[in-house]
């Protein structure tokens, strides 16, 4: 019988200690941040009124770590001191919508009551959490994460003010806090909202080079064995990411490395496996920005592949034209002119999916001669996930 898994010795001692979910006992350089937070929700553990507060900054420095790790000690505290309170946690590009909000607050505090998805007003909905609230004697401090996702934010205010509209008992309170990656979320917010939710804001700023090796040095302790890693694996790691600042690239990278030496069947992890990771990452940003285009975008692309596919050499901007307004026509779908097909061919040409270089056709004006960059296959692979594709 073949072997399914690997026996051979690891190079990682405790490979989830890279991993998204993973939460040190110490966050480096966030102490002003953690503390900050605290003071939103302190209130409740002396029977008062949180405050709301608003977290700010790019996706990758620690936002969501640093909500878990104060959320932690505070559910101890409150559990230690008898106190009712419920901390929620919700990703709101999942519960982007009032109702899917209200649900899963009256889900988590009482899990037994069956309330329908639809069919109800959001009255009806928001009668049924102030019940629930009221009935347990409950408190609520509810963590919107990814905030700018949710479509409607007057959510935002009903939460607020619910104790000074009497739907909540005098000692139900409801705190919200909010995580965006947005910069300028707070810009987006009405200023009648704003007045109405009287939040704090609390700015993540991105990790410096030096912080980003601390955060590696304890991750990979945890993570690797002794003596696995090079001394160029975390600089190299650092050098990498610090222009961003995110310490999720950063983790990322480490852990890939060390994924890449294991199916090298090398039991040490060097730069060169960085250096590979770091392709192997921008490889898979690359795949889902493809998922992610729009169908003109997408059927510009397509054409292209098929085109030098058939070909087996560079095409002009007029041939992906034909082939693009073609398939529009098989698809049913209104086709763009030639000038909005050049703007995608050239978007795709500075994002290095292919070289569209410019070639003079003296009188006749210039066309691009176009070639690919990426892997035709892999970009056929990816397309072919949009099920208006596959039949092409």
């Amino acid at each position: 019988m073949n072997e399914i898994f690997s026996t051979k010795p690891s190079v990682f001692r405790k490979k989830a200690a890279l991993s998204e979910q993973y939460l040190p006992d110490k966050l480096i350089a966030r102490d002003q941040q953690i503390g900050e937070i605290a003071e939103l929700i302190e209130p409740v553990i002396h029977y008062g009124l949180p405050r709301n507060g608003l977290i700010v900054g790019k996706k990758g420095i620690g936002k969501t770590s640093v909500i878990k790790y104060v959320i932690k000690e505070f559910n101890e505290i409150a559990l230690k001191n008898k106190i009712n309170v419920k901390t929620i946690l919700l990703n709101c590009g999942i519960a982007n919508t009032v109702s899917r909000v209200i649900l899963e607050i009256v889900h988590q505090v009482s899990p037994e009551l069956q309330v329908p998805k639809t069919g109800l007003s959001l009255n009806e909905y928001y009668n049924i959490l102030w019940d629930v609230l009221n009935e347990k004697q409950t408190s609520i401090i509810v963590i919107l994460d990814d905030i700018e996702m949710l479509k409607n934010l007057d959510i935002l205010a009903s939460l607020s003010q619910a104790g000074e509209k009497m739907y909540i008992g005098d000692e139900v309170y409801i705190g919200i806090i909010g995580i965006s990656n947005d910069l300028f979320s707070s810009e987006k917010i009405s200023p009648n909202l704003i007045q109405s939710i009287n939040y704090k804001e609390v700015i993540f700023p991105p990790y410096t080079e030096e912080e980003l090796r601390q955060i590696l040095e304890v991750r990979s302790s945890t993570a690797f064995k002794d003596d696995v890693i090079d001394e160029s694996v975390i600089p190299t790691c650092v050098l990498l990411s610090q222009k961003e600042g995110y310490a999720y690239k950063a983790i990322k990278l480490l852990e890939k490395s060390g994924n890449i030496a294991e199916k090298k069947k090398e039991d040490f992890v060097s730069g060169k496996h960085v250096f590979l990771a770091n392709d192997e990452m921008k490889t898979e940003r690359g795949i889902d920005a493809l998922k992610k285009l729009s169908i003109h975008k997408k059927l510009v692309l397509f054409s292209i592949v098929k085109l030098i596919k058939e070909h087996d050499d560079k095409i002009t901007t007029g041939q992906v034209v034909s082939e693009y307004q073609d398939i529009c026509s098989k698809l049913e779908i209104d086709h763009l002119g030639r000038t909005s097909v050049s703007k995608i061919i050239s978007e795709f040409d500075m994002q290095d999916i292919i070289s569209a270089s410019l070639r003079s056709r003296g009188r006749y004006g210039k066309t691009r001669l176009i070639s690919l960059k990426w892997d035709l296959n892999r970009i056929k692979e990816v397309l072919y996930y949009d099920y208006r594709l596959k039949d092409l």
